[in-house]
């Protein structure tokens, strides 16, 4: 694979995502103004679960996308796609059955059953889960097209679902229908996606047989294994402070904490398409032992997404109450901005621990990966529910953004001992965190302006 193939792969990613960002900006003052806080934030727990897939699948879409980037028997291959559609559509069907027996108990864990809002939620949260096996199979499908760095395809693909998921409100209200349907209108739309990508698979996978391969399930479900416990810990360090505002301190907060999320959030649009072109790449070079194409491929990665990110959450930082206020109105405004300013900092860090965390999964390192993320995900689940119960959504914040300084020092550092040198290579890492400490004192000196010119 060459570098050039796999940036410009990168950039037709990154910037097709741009329609779901302005979808996503645009929909979120306008469901709250047409269906109010209560119900943004419950349909907001539905586009949660919807996202949550990407982590779900057990390692499986991973799994494929690895093996099949460095796979050149027709055999082989076909023996992988066939396997991992049986295994990711059992997946599915589980979770579908699951939902069946045990509806009530699952949307009651998110909403008390009092709320007047509780009969919306249960019809949008319980048609998000009876759809899973369409959604996990769609993420397969587009993971075994992006093996081959077919990610037009891909990018266009997730673009449009995405660019409707987050419309969809707005589609109720202009048609009278009720806000539960906006997910009905999603699954729609995301049936003809997977007919399209369907037929896509067998175009550039022509010799592929409806064959059950055991040996290849174990493989993908061994590696998956790892995968599936770095992608569980990673749903508790990205979503659980949300269903935990939820549950303890409510509907009403949560909406505030989401208004602010998904404003800085979004970004992860730009830097997960950004990085998601590398992963087979990564694969490739690793397996073959191009070491120093790899160590310059991270080294650009890292500099790209300082550079974005940079500069988006330092423009935040220093117009976030203004943005609140046009983009939703003065009530947000006042009770979101500092949530968007410690969120900021949180989210920056997170786009850069995206990197080593590609890296070390992609080159097979996942089993000390999933440690380090239980570990972490355990402490950050325990702070944040004691937190949740003593403090204010303020203090979740906060832990955030500890929390993702935390994850990336942690990968970068075990990235650089394991990967992409033979010993601990301090001036790989000083170049990097000079940038990191720089941005950092950046947004301490914002801070302190800002709070100088509250009191003064």
């Amino acid at each position: 694979m060459k570098t050039s193939d796999v940036m410009k792969s990168s950039f037709i990613n990154m910037s097709l995502q741009i329609f779901p960002i302005l979808s996503a900006l645009l929909s979120v003052p306008l469901t709250i103004k047409w269906f109010g806080s209560e119900l943004f934030a419950v349909f907001s727990l539905s586009i949660s679960i919807v996202v949550l897939f990407n982590y779900l699948n057990f390692g499986v879409a991973q799994s494929v996308n690895r093996l099949l980037a460095h796979e050149s028997c027709q055999k082989s291959i076909s023996d992988i796609i066939s396997s991992s559609f049986l295994i990711m559509l059992l997946i599915g069907v589980t979770v579908s059955v699951a939902t069946y027996f045990f509806s009530y108990e699952i949307v009651s864990l998110f909403i008390d059953s009092s709320n007047d809002n509780y009969q919306n939620a249960y019809k949008m949260l319980t048609a998000v889960l009876y759809a899973s096996p369409l959604f996990l199979l769609i993420i397969l499908l587009r993971a075994i097209l992006e093996a081959k760095l077919l990610f037009k395809i891909t990018a266009v693909n997730r673009a449009f679902l995405n660019s409707v998921l987050f419309l969809s409100p707005a589609i109720c209200y202009i048609a009278g229908l009720e806000m539960f349907y906006a997910l009905y209108i999603a699954i729609a739309i995301h049936i003809i996606s997977f007919i399209l990508l369907l037929n896509r698979v067998f175009h550039y996978y022509p010799h592929i047989t409806k064959r059950f391969d055991s040996y290849v399930s174990k493989q993908l479900i061994t590696s998956g294994g790892w995968l599936t416990l770095i992608s569980l810990s990673s749903i508790i360090l990205i979503y659980a402070d949300k269903f935990i505002i939820s549950s303890n301190i409510g509907l009403l907060e949560l909406a505030y904490y989401v208004a602010a999320y998904d404003l800085i959030s979004r970004t992860s649009i730009i830097y997960g398409s950004l990085s998601a072109a590398f992963f087979p790449a990564f694969s490739f070079w690793f397996k073959n032992g191009h070491i120093a194409q790899l160590k310059e491929s991270i080294n650009t990665l890292y500099i790209l997404i300082t550079l974005m990110m940079g500069v988006i959450v330092v423009g935040t930082l220093l117009l976030s109450k203004f943005i609140l206020a046009i983009w939703i109105n003065a009530d947000y405004a006042a009770n979101s901005t500092q949530l968007l300013n410690i969120l900021s900092i949180g989210v920056f860090f997170q786009a850069l621990a995206v990197v080593p965390l590609r890296v070390l999964t992609a080159t097979i390192f996942e089993k000390p990966v999933a440690l380090i993320y239980l570990i972490l995900s355990a402490l950050y689940l325990f702070l944040s529910v004691y937190l949740s119960h003593r403090y204010s959504v303020i203090a979740i914040a906060i832990l955030f953004s500890v929390k993702a300084v935390f994850e990336f020092i942690v990968l970068h550092c075990y990235m650089s001992f394991k990967v992409t040198i033979d010993r601990f290579d301090f001036s790989f890492l000083y170049r990097t965190m000079l940038v990191i400490v720089f941005v950092f004192y950046l947004v301490i000196m914002i801070f302190i302006y800002r709070l100088y010119r509250q009191v003064y």
